[in-house]
């Protein structure tokens, strides 16, 4: 008897224990809606005198922001075989309807030129933490980098 009560002890904690893994993946936390802790990216002013632009590296869980005016736009490069997506989060609602999220597949070993971005589509909120900004999220980030430029 005793090893059965055990056995089913054992079986409800791992049942626990897989329900917390879940619901600490970064995949399942990506959730509309939910604040997250986006890295910075400075947006960089193509000049007349042209400009070589600095990159950054895809931040894995959390993913990137950067100031928005509508004018600019990213410049993702997928140094990587595989290919990964871009989600671009939409905060802003259409008669209290979400609006989908854009999402662009870069393939591997190329790059893609991503925006600009509609202020009222794309920024964060008003009022929020980062109200203004846009938020970039990658399925994948090994050999990633990426860019925010202004025209």
């Amino acid at each position: 008897m005793t090893f059965y009560r055990h056995a089913a002890i054992l079986s409800d904690a791992w049942i626990y224990i897989r329900l917390l893994i879940k619901a600490f993946d970064h995949t399942t936390v990506k959730v509309k809606g939910l604040q997250m802790a986006y890295t910075n990216i400075a947006v960089q002013s193509i000049t007349k005198s042209g400009l070589a632009p600095t990159y950054t590296a895809a931040t894995a869980v959390d993913g990137n922001m950067f100031t928005n005016t509508g004018k600019e736009f990213i410049h993702v490069v997928n140094a990587d075989a595989g290919a990964i997506n871009v989600t671009i989060p939409t905060p802003a609602t259409v008669a209290g309807l979400s609006i989908e999220d854009k999402v662009v597949a870069v393939p591997g070993n190329t790059d893609m030129m991503i925006g600009p971005f509609e202020a009222g589509f794309f920024n964060q909120p008003a009022g929020g933490t980062d109200a203004g900004k846009v938020y970039v999220q990658y399925s994948a980030v090994v050999n990633v980098t990426v860019a925010a430029l202004r025209a």
